[in-house]
């Protein structure tokens, strides 16, 4: 009713459960996510197969796992969402840029690009002395072994 309501219908669309949702990926610019609270959105990782570029709320955790593609905004702010959807699509360069990310993020996003990454993040936690010192010997074994 919203839709209808704003005359949005011609850009947006509400299609409910959806089973196959590659040609979704396919057809649309951005994926709008706009959880309070989420671990590993799946959602996000298939965004990225497809290319395409994410804004989602900050109740993600995404600043290790998705930090080229996504534009972030505050939960509970829709002004803030509006005003990043507006932004990305009248930057086309942008819009472009992210999709190139989102593309590079999937490259990467495979067993040995995921241990990489895991691996860096590991070294990073080791520089802070944030992981314990059995952990710690148990990554670097694990780095001269990969």
């Amino acid at each position: 009713r919203f839709i209808r309501d704003h005359n949005l219908g011609r850009r947006v669309r509400a299609a409910g459960w959806q089973r196959e949702l590659a040609s979704w990926y396919a057809s649309a610019d951005l994926l709008l996510s706009t959880s309070y609270e989420e671990g590993d959105p799946l959602t996000i990782r298939e965004a990225s197969a497809a290319g395409l570029p994410v804004i989602a709320t900050s109740g993600y955790d995404l600043v290790e796992q998705y930090p080229r593609f996504i534009l972030r905004s505050p939960v509970g702010m829709p002004s803030a969402l509006a005003s990043l959807v507006q932004q990305l699509l009248s930057q086309p360069e942008l819009l472009m840029n992210l999709r190139r990310s989102a593309l590079q993020y999937r490259a990467t996003s495979n067993p040995e690009g995921m241990h990489t990454t895991y691996m860096r993040l590991v070294r990073r936690l080791l520089a802070y002395r944030l992981l314990p010192t059995a952990l710690a010997d148990k990554a670097h074994k694990e780095q001269i072994t990969a």
